[in-house]
């Protein structure tokens, strides 16, 4: 959509007053988008180079967010910001937009990321990079250097679709600075049901010890429950809930189970909106190791004793009690509990002994556990694999989904290089192509093995835990009533609500499909989600580094899923799918579509005639320098137009990167 002459013009302006000012001192600020950060010691574009220009797309109920950096050659000691209501002239409306800007601290990074290539990485260290989100801004704020804030709206649940517009305004030491803003609405609601599983794990303990609360008090409760709420508010839905919270007591024919703990945790985070309960761990390595062969199961307290090591019986007696508690909550179908983390061949042997046991003695409890190796036929019902295995294993996973195993993948200090991470040194889109890395390989959940693990450092001053990568260790920091989001937890959830969009486009089709009936009978809805995501991720390694694409690839989802309801109907597919890799001898596609009885179609400018449900095919071969299909059908009430892009091999030779 174009910007409207009112904002031309206002544009125009905020660059004649900027211009025309910069030798007396006034401050600058600039937008970036959602995926780009800007450091304390960049320095501002000059005059002519700003673009001042805010530009959101959202669907009903969805967040949205921008940066926004300002520069000042004296101390900022006064700041205000607001935005303006905004306008949709089509819809004759005007809507407010809730809108938080917080202050991004920077903080520390010594080290990059090791065996990373320097063109992979945001940034390279030592460097200061914002990532906290404080509520206020610590002025008075530095002169000569950047300050860089994270505004995030809402999409109104109740409003009209349509392009809106408005103005940002952020007056600094007194001088207010307009800028141009222009939300599109989509006319779809994001969903608030979860369609991905997503624990990243919070650690009640780390709580305590930054926020100085004892366990269990009722101050850890009320920070206990903001916690909670802000997960839930960031499309986390599975939690962890540590076995710890069970307060055990012995009993003569065995142990006794305290569940008051345990119970009141577990509905903090119901009541929140968290879905999913992911209790913690049983056992663990051995003495020696990750290398070792041995698993044992872990010691538990009873009273103020605490138990013997590796107590089988024990185990059973609690794994007992847990499921019959979970029954009579009715928890037990919403639970999964790990046996030992990261099992691999080394120990593999001893890791299946204990899943046994708890197979034997906790019936209907799923196990889930992120895994180093692919033999957990039988032992596993939650397969958590690394996201560089995917490809490698994927017949011996492919196989445990056939045999009822539900996959998910996981990421920690590993992988990194050319793979996505969450690392503070890793860039944003990386991050947000997290979620696409799942629809790409059909994976139903994410796990990552830290939310907030502080440890004893101050997580403002010191960016790694101990050899870790910069940010693996947290992804939100502690602020004085609770947690201080960061940018990487708005950018996470910024792709949790791309994958949504996925979701909402596949159930579409599927009932666009079911509405329209044996004519439609050649389309699967799963494999237009499948062209769309590997356009902007082909694999792992060979995602899309381009802002552009990702821009280009997210807004064609949204649109087609406003298309579905355009006239005239219109349903393509082709065998081979969009994006496949074709030599010239000849590269032939086979295109059948749908649409009303009627209408005029032409593919690639030849005309077909459908059949009398409006059903047609036809026999395509690409051109060299031209793989592209466009298929449009026309009616007296409007036309409809559909591409498809292919890749020939003669291509690939002097394809250049686009970054």
């Amino acid at each position: 959509m174009q910007l409207t002459g009112s904002i031309q013009t206002l544009f125009l302006i905020c660059l004649i007053l900027i211009a025309g000012n910069a030798a007396i001192a006034n401050p600058i600020a600039w937008p970036v988008d959602d995926m780009t950060r800007i450091l304390p010691t960049d320095s501002p574009p000059p005059p002519t180079a700003l673009n001042l220009s805010i530009f959101l797309s959202g669907a009903r109920g969805e967040y949205a967010s921008f940066g926004l950096a300002v520069w000042n050659d004296s101390p900022i000691t006064a700041l205000k910001t607001r935005i303006s209501r905004l306008a949709c002239a089509e819809q004759q409306s005007t809507i407010i937009v809730p809108a938080t800007f917080r202050f991004a601290q920077s903080v520390p990074v010594q080290a990059n990321t090791r065996n990373t290539p320097k063109e992979e990485l945001a940034f390279i260290a030592p460097a200061q990079v914002p990532d906290p989100l404080l509520p206020d801004a610590p002025l008075p704020l530095e002169a000569n250097r950047v300050a860089f804030f994270w505004v995030t709206v809402q999409v109104p649940k109740d409003a009209l679709p349509g392009h809106y517009t408005g103005t940002v305004t952020i007056t600094v030491n007194g001088l207010p600075i307009a800028l141009p803003v222009a939300l599109d609405i989509w006319d779809f609601d994001m969903p608030t049901e979860r369609h991905l599983n997503v624990t990243i794990w919070f650690h009640d303990t780390a709580m305590c010890s930054a926020h100085g609360v004892e366990r269990f008090s009722k101050e850890y409760w009320r920070f206990l429950k903001v916690y909670a709420e802000d997960i839930a508010r960031h499309r986390q839905n599975v939690i962890l809930v540590p076995l710890d919270l069970i307060q055990l007591k012995g009993g003569i024919r065995g142990v006794k189970c305290d569940f008051d703990y345990f119970d009141r945790y577990i509905e903090t985070f119901l009541n929140a909106g968290i879905t999913m309960l992911e209790l913690s761990h049983l056992a663990h390595f051995g003495p020696d190791g990750w290398e070792g062969s041995d698993i044992v199961w872990r010691n538990f307290r009873i009273g103020e004793k605490e138990t013997a090591p590796d107590n089988a019986s024990l185990v059973a007696d609690l794994l007992g009690e847990l499921v019959l508690h979970l029954k009579e909550k009715g928890w037990l179908e919403i639970s999964a509990i790990h046996v030992a983390d990261e099992p691999s061949v080394n120990n593999l042997q001893s890791w299946k002994e204990h899943s046994a046991l708890v197979g034997r003695v906790a019936p209907g409890l799923r196990r889930i556990d992120a895994i180093e190796a692919e033999e957990f036929q039988g032992f596993l019902e939650i397969w958590v694999p690394k996201l560089q295995v995917i490809e490698p294993w994927k017949d011996p996973l492919h196989r445990a989904v056939e045999n009822g195993a539900e996959l998910w993948f996981y990421t920690c200090c590993h992988p990194y290089g050319v793979y996505p991470n969450r690392f503070l040194d890793s860039t944003l889109l990386q991050l947000r192509l997290l979620p696409w890395m799942a629809a790409r390989y059909d994976l139903k959940g994410y796990l990552h093995w830290a939310l907030n693990h502080w440890g004893n450092e101050d997580p403002y001053k010191k960016a790694a835990l101990g050899e870790l990568p910069p940010g693996d260790h947290c992804i939100v920091y502690p602020g004085e009533n609770g947690p201080n989001d960061s940018i990487r937890w708005e950018v996470f959830r910024d792709g949790l609500e791309d994958y949504e969009y996925l979701q909402v486009l596949e159930q579409r089709l599927a009932d666009f499909k079911k509405e329209l009936g044996v004519p439609a009978s050649f389309f699967n809805p799963h494999q237009r989600i499948e062209e769309l995501v590997s356009r902007l991720v082909p694999d792992a390694i060979r995602y899309s580094r381009s802002h552009r694409d990702f821009r280009e690839i997210r807004r064609q989802i949204a649109e087609e899923i406003e298309d579905l309801d355009a006239t005239p109907v219109l349903l393509v597919q082709t065998s081979p799918p969009e994006g496949t890799e074709m030599g010239i001898g000849p590269a032939t596609v086979i295109v059948r579509g749908l649409t009303e009885s009627g209408a005029v179609v032409t593919v690639n400018e030849k005309e077909l005639e459908p059949d009398s449900t409006g059903y047609f095919a036809a026999h395509v071969i690409l051109k060299p320098g031209a793989p592209v299909i466009s298929i449009e059908a026309r009616t007296n009430t409007g036309r409809h137009i559909a591409r498809r892009h292919f890749r020939l091999i003669e291509q690939l030779e002097d394809r250049k990167s686009d970054k």
